[in-house]
């Protein structure tokens, strides 16, 4: 036994003795073949700094080409910029801002008669949007938002597409963009999340998109047979009455308020929750001119409905709106909104959120009564509003906010 023992252990020593030899050439060759790999991508690496610096010392020319008014030259050097601004690793993105040619690029946009530049200029404005925030600034500041939100109602597929492509890296929401398809609700659903993402932005950014007659455009897809495009074309007016009261009032000047309030009674419920947003912005930011002009174009009979909503979230935006009203009223000896609503039976509802399991919501419908309700005889606005103690049945639930 011990000498099986000693032959087994030999056995292992010669093979050991044969493996350790092969082993240590495998490791040879992998550290051959990683540094053949490093020298070949530095050589790879080098040429396409040198193809690129080539082409940037051509760069001169390009701009000329560019600044011609041969179509065919400025549709070759369009082309240029694009697959110069396509190199996969660091294109030169801020050589091509500082040669002076976004201005141009943007006015190639407006060439509606020539497709295939339309498209190349988009491509090329995109890759430099995909750049840093100043380099997506720059195509901004030169003014080709309005013209990208033009081109989405283009005739010619790709330039539509691509357009949808350079606002989404604008938005910084170009991953959701890639994946469109040709068909146009794809394409329509994809340009409202945009601009809807747009217009969340500051008050500049959504006057912008006024100015780039993007209103009409969203009335008509109000009216569209398509639930999904109702829906982001309420979800984008309701952006856009959150802001200034001029851009509330530029959505009522596109006759916008009368199809909202149509999907307020008889879309589907998440078509309605995105139209009580709409309105609800509007009366938390709008004049009392503004407010009068919503209640009087029957604004209140439907978001009164929306009271009785299982719906914590659009009970809550259908209250909040309505108190928005009551407010604005009350300056009056006579609240004529509160009027209103005593005639369409708004009084019941609110006295029935008495009864509502949520403790903002019951402590708000309260206080409205109270204060725009409240007889002769008991306290008026002035006066203090002691909140009596939740029913038993109650909760603390908040409920979500836009």
């Amino acid at each position: 036994e011990g000498s099986m023992t000693t032959d087994r252990s030999r056995r292992e020593v010669v093979l050991q003795k044969a493996i350790d030899p092969l082993r240590a050439r495998k490791k040879r060759d992998d550290a051959s073949i990683k540094a053949r790999q490093l020298k070949r991508n530095e050589k790879l690496g080098k040429k396409r700094n040198i193809q690129v610096d080539e082409k940037l010392k051509d760069l001169a020319i390009l701009v000329g080409d560019l600044m011609s008014k041969d179509t065919e030259l400025q549709l070759q050097s369009t082309i240029a910029f694009r697959k110069l601004l396509s190199l996969e690793r660091n294109p030169p993105i801020q050589e091509v801002i500082n040669a002076g040619v976004v201005p141009r690029l943007i006015q190639l946009l407006t060439h509606m008669g020539n497709p295939s530049l339309q498209f190349e200029a988009s491509w090329a404005l995109t890759n430099i949007a995909s750049g840093s925030s100043d380099q997506t600034r720059i195509v901004i500041e030169h003014g080709a938002l309005p013209i990208f939100i033009n081109l989405l109602s283009s005739p010619v597929d790709d330039v539509r597409e691509q357009a949808i492509w350079a606002l989404g890296n604008i938005a910084g929401d170009s991953p959701s963009c890639r994946d469109l398809m040709h068909s146009s609700t794809p394409v329509q659903i994809a340009a409202l999340r945009t601009i809807g993402n747009l217009v969340t932005g500051d008050d500049l950014q959504t006057q912008c998109l006024i100015n780039a007659a993007v209103l009409p455009s969203l009335l008509s897809m109000l009216n569209s047979p398509k639930k999904g495009i109702r829906k982001e074309a309420c979800w984008t007016i309701s952006n856009i009455t959150a802001g200034n009261r001029n851009q509330i009032q530029s959505v009522l000047d596109a006759s916008i308020l009368p199809s909202l309030i149509n999907l307020l009674s008889s879309a589907e419920f998440d078509v309605k929750k995105e139209a009580a947003w709409a309105i609800s912005n509007a009366t938390s930011g709008g004049t009392p001119e503004q407010i009068k002009y919503l209640a009087e174009n029957g604004c209140i009979p439907p978001m009164s409905e929306l009271l009785l909503s299982p719906d914590t979230r659009v009970v809550t935006i259908a209250l909040e709106g309505l108190e928005n009203i009551l407010r604005v009223g009350s300056s009056d000896v006579t609240n004529p909104y509160a009027l209103m609503m005593e005639e369409n039976d708004t009084l019941s509802k609110l006295e029935g959120l008495q009864q509502h399991p949520n403790q903002e919501i019951y402590e708000r419908a309260f206080r409205v009564l109270e204060t725009y309700f409240a007889s002769e005889e008991e306290p008026g606005p002035e006066g203090p509003t002691e909140i009596p103690m939740q029913n038993p049945a109650g909760n603390s639930e908040n409920p979500e906010t836009k």
